[in-house]
């Protein structure tokens, strides 16, 4: 993503309407938002000023509901982990069928399920 639209898009976040608009329907729009923080966070963006504002943007999150947070940060990393099983599991079916079928050459990228 492009450094301008990525910092654009936390400082929308992290704006005072877009911060009364999530705690007006903590429900269905917090768990979102940190969901996405949360992968953002494990991917680190190539730009620094955008990994700051992203800290600045997850720190504001927190300060709503610092309990909620920290269940959706674990249930995030609980997905992760699963998501990195999954494609571990994968590949080894694939490299299995490429014994099985004598094939030389392994795709760059593995279906995910």
């Amino acid at each position: 993503m492009h450094y301008q639209a990525a910092e654009r898009s936390l400082l929308l976040l992290n704006s005072d309407n877009i911060l009364k608009l999530v705690r007006s329907n903590m429900a269905k729009a917090y768990p979102i938002i940190v969901k996405g923080l949360n992968q953002s966070q494990q991917t680190p963006h190539w730009n620094q000023t955008v990994n700051t504002i992203t800290f600045s943007v997850i720190r504001s999150y927190m300060e709503i509901s610092k309990d909620q947070f920290e269940k959706l940060t674990a249930a995030g990393s609980q997905e992760a982990k699963q998501r990195k099983a999954r494609q571990a599991e994968m590949k080894s079916k694939w490299d299995a069928l490429h014994r099985k079928f004598n094939v030389k050459e392994t795709p760059s990228q593995f279906p995910l399920v």
